[in-house]
Order: structure tokens, then C-alpha cells, then sequence
């Protein structure tokens, strides 16, 4: 069976013949001349059942087409949310975690901006919060930041993040690059304030 017809099953919601052309050893991951993937396409028309079976079969999730999307992105602009927790429930793995630490830092050197200081959020996904507070100091260190103390942490539940909360962009972020890092800095007259 070609590419091309697997879309159009995917477009019509035609999971038999999708069983079939994955069966026949066309790649779950193989993109169309606009660099979409069957999972992007499921997603996309909201075919529910295919998108299932695809991420069943593991998939790369962290594919992007030529308009920049990736399977997380467009699952985000639907009004049905399921189709975002089927991504981000499948995408981690059972034993990785969301962690958010953040630190009190200032700069090693003197900033243009007048910056003197910074609140640094690192959203990490990983097994230990070990490893995730780690790389956090690692990120922060390269970044050219000394740490002056933790401020908090916490283990972010996907399912809880409301769609208005101001950080939900940089979570997917973390759940799709594994790690972001948040610099709100301010200068002395905001430390004035």
C-alpha cells in the first residue's frame, strides 16, 4: 500500500486499511511531502481510534512537519483535549516525571540590561528528582548564573496544569524537550519596589 493512500485512510478514519499498510512495512514514522506523519494526520482529523493504534506502535513524537508542528502542537489547538493526553500519557515514560525547581541566582557578570538578579524556573523531565535537580544546577551554571538558593519545587501532574496557567506552554515544552529553563530577571529598581 503507498504513503499516500494510508493518509487518506487516516483522513476517512479507515483503521483496517492503516492495520494493514503498517503491516505490509510502511514506517509509522514516515512523513508526507509536507513532512506530516500518520499521527500528525490522525490528530488532525480527530480520528480517535487511529490515533490510539498509532501511538500503540510507539511512534517518534518529537517529529515536526514543514509548517513547524508537531503531533503536540496540533493536538493542542483542538477543542478535545483527550487527544493531548493520549500524546503526553504515552509520551513519558512510566517511570519519568515532570519535576519544577526553581532557584534565586545572580548573574557572574555584570549585565547590559541593569539585570542583577534572577528567579529561575527549571521544568526538567526525568526518572529522580536526583538527576532532575542536577541538571537543573548544570543549566543554570552554563547559563552563567551562581545560585544564591532554592527557592521551590514540585512535581507537576500534567492532568492538573490549567489550560490557562501561564507556564502550560513551557511544561509541553519540557514533556517534549525534556528540560526548559525560565529566567524572570530584574534589576535594582525593580528590587526597590
Amino acid at each position: 500500500m503507498e504513503l499516500s493512500k494510508l493518509f487518506k485512510a487516516v483522513e476517512y478514519g479507515n483503521l483496517n486499511d492503516i492495520r494493514q499498510g503498517i503491516a505490509s512495512g510502511i514506517d509509522i514514522n514516515s512523513q508526507d511531502e509536507n513532512g506530516n506523519t500518520l499521527l500528525m494526520g490522525a490528530i488532525w482529523f480527530q480520528q480517535k481510534e487511529i490515533a490510539e493504534f498509532l501511538v500503540s506502535l510507539k511512534p517518534d513524537f518529537f517529529l515536526y512537519n514543514d509548517e513547524d508542528e508537531s503531533v503536540f502542537s496540533i493536538a493542542e489547538t483542538l477543542e478535545d483535549k483527550s487527544f493531548w493526553r493520549l500524546l503526553v500519557d504515552n509520551c513519558l515514560k512510566p517511570d519519568e516525571v515532570i519535576y519544577m525547581i526553581s532557584h534565586h541566582a545572580s548573574p557572574r557578570e555584570e549585565q547590559e540590561d541593569g539585570t542583577i538578579g534572577a528567579y529561575i524556573n527549571c521544568y526538567v523531565v526525568s526518572d529522580s528528582y536526583e538527576k532532575a535537580y542536577d541538571r537543573c544546577v548544570e543549566m543554570i551554571d552554563v547559563d552563567g548564573w551562581d545560585i544564591l538558593e532554592k527557592e521551590e519545587e514540585a512535581i507537576i501532574d500534567w492532568n492538573e496544569v490549567d489550560e490557562n496557567d501561564d507556564d502550560r506552554e513551557y511544561i509541553e515544552l519540557a514533556i517534549i524537550d525534556k528540560e526548559v529553563m525560565l529566567i524572570y530577571g530584574y534589576s535594582k529598581e525593580d528590587e526597590e519596589v
